[in-house]
């Protein structure tokens, strides 16, 4: 028996003859990982791609049901507007009329508040939700508010009639922060 040859093959691999999860770990990381091509008959290449196109089907499938059932489902309309500004008085504001959307007016407690419609308009109807915190006064084509008590928000419907067609208005009102 000649050490000669066996001294060359120690020098061409690493031995780890204890310890065999290390070992197990160095032939995993000394040897290339193991691939496989494989062809079906619908064209996809492997296994991997197979489930990206499951994955994207499904995806698609869920995205336009989910659109569908929210554009269908009924929500409750949130929708509010603050008006403006005016140009000259930043206490005047100014709103153009959508019978669609509520009107956000906030009031200060024991001042008064005017609305006044549109030329040729006149109130015909005012319903106000807390008549007891506040007090209305319809006139013509002005409506006068005035918050009496601290008290939490409430809402308003104005029906008008401009030149014999019924408008109708929707209001929220709130008292400023700190003196509800």
């Amino acid at each position: 028996m000649s050490n000669s040859s066996n001294t060359s093959n120690d020098a061409e691999r690493v031995v780890v003859p204890f310890m065999p999860k290390l070992r197990k770990k160095l032939g995993a990381r000394l040897s290339p990982p193991k691939t496989e091509l494989v062809v079906t008959d619908a064209g996809s290449k492997s296994r991997f791609w197979r489930g990206v196109g499951a994955v994207w089907h499904r995806l698609i499938a869920f995205s336009v049901v989910g659109a569908a059932t929210l554009t269908i489902y009924p929500h409750p309309a949130y929708a509010s507007d603050t008006p403006r500004p005016g140009a000259k008085d930043a206490r005047v504001r100014n709103i153009n009329y959508d019978p669609d959307q509520v009107v956000t007016i906030v009031g200060s407690f024991r001042h008064a508040i005017e609305i006044q419609f549109g030329p040729g308009e006149t109130i015909t109807q005012a319903a106000l939700g807390d008549t007891v915190s506040w007090q209305i006064a319809p006139v013509a084509n002005i409506l006068f508010l005035k918050p009496r008590e601290k008290a939490a928000g409430t809402n308003l419907i104005v029906v008008t009639n401009a030149g014999g067609t019924p408008r109708t208005y929707h209001f929220n009102l709130s008292l400023a922060p700190g003196q509800q």
